[in-house]
């Protein structure tokens, strides 16, 4: 009857190293994937505020009032009426100012009530504002007036132009390089239908 043939040490430190790379490497890979949820879900939290923000936008340029009270720009001011501190409607300026130096928004609200200032995309944990515009779109259309029908341009519809980047995204920038991606977005913004009417019928007759 023989001996019972144990495993010899060269052997057990074989099948050791064995498992340990594969250890490594499975850790590794899980390390990976922890990190692409973890940008995953910091940019899914950023499109969230963007879209705050551009919503934001869009309701108070909605709520301008009739003739010039949106002056877009990167420094965009609109005003419009607010309730006051006795209710009567007093004059209110709501100022949306890019930041270029620290990649963030700023809204101020002066008059009436609602006085406050909002800061967006400060959090650099999750990305930066690199681009933040309000700017004037005049779409045309077609008016038919009977016996003639011409093109016109339409006032009181803006553009708001917004694009932010992670930080890994923004160091690529900062050293002359291009980022695998920067997110940009587009919102259209009008002012409310019967004063866009009116500064359309001033402008055409």
């Amino acid at each position: 009857m023989s001996a019972r043939r144990g495993f010899t040490l060269i052997e057990t430190i074989f099948v050791m190293a064995v498992v340990s790379i594969i250890l490594v490497v499975m850790i590794q890979m899980l390390t990976g994937v922890q990190k692409n949820v973890g940008r995953s879900e910091a940019t899914l939290d950023f499109l969230r505020r963007a879209a705050i923000l551009l919503d934001r936008v869009r309701t108070d340029i909605r709520s301008a009032g009739r003739g010039d009270s949106v002056r877009p720009g990167k420094t965009a001011v609109i005003t419009r009426e607010a309730p006051g501190k006795s209710d009567k409607p007093v004059d209110q300026t709501v100022t949306y100012e890019y930041n270029e130096e620290g990649r963030y928004v700023t809204r101020t609200v002066k008059g009436g009530k609602g006085e406050g200032v909002d800061k967006f995309g400060l959090d650099g944990k999750i990305g930066f504002i690199t681009n933040f515009e309000i700017a004037s779109r005049h779409p045309r259309i077609t008016v038919s007036s009977g016996k003639f029908t011409r093109e016109v341009d339409v006032a009181g519809f803006y553009e708001v132009r917004l694009s932010f980047a992670t930080e890994e995204e923004i160091k690529a920038i900062e050293a002359g390089g291009k980022p695998k991606s920067v997110h940009s977005f587009r919102a259209l913004a009008a002012k409310r239908a019967p004063e866009v009417r009116d500064d359309l019928w001033k402008a055409n007759h």
